[in-house]
């Protein structure tokens, strides 16, 4: 539980990498507030599992495991790619 006084931002970053893995019969889950989601997560990356519900990793989970492990090393990759270069 958060007390009133937690030095917390008031706001999400935008510029922080998401990644989103929907069921698309997942009724917890709708296309529309995943598309929604956009609007505060410019970054965000949405994989739709199709005929997947909402325990993704207990109906998917190696194909679950599999979107994480890739989306995270293309993530580093980019971070990587976009870090400066120092010349010695």
């Amino acid at each position: 539980m958060l007390s009133s006084g937690a030095n917390l931002p008031s706001f999400l970053p935008t510029d922080v990498p998401f990644l989103l893995i929907r069921g698309t019969e997942d009724p917890a889950s709708p296309k529309q507030a995943a598309k929604r989601s956009k609007t505060f997560a410019k970054s965000l990356n949405t994989i739709n599992l199709e005929g997947a519900g909402h325990w993704l990793m207990v109906e998917h989970k190696e194909e679950v495991t599999k979107y994480v492990e890739d989306w995270v090393e293309s993530v580093l990759r980019e971070s990587q790619d976009n870090k400066p270069k120092t010349k010695l």
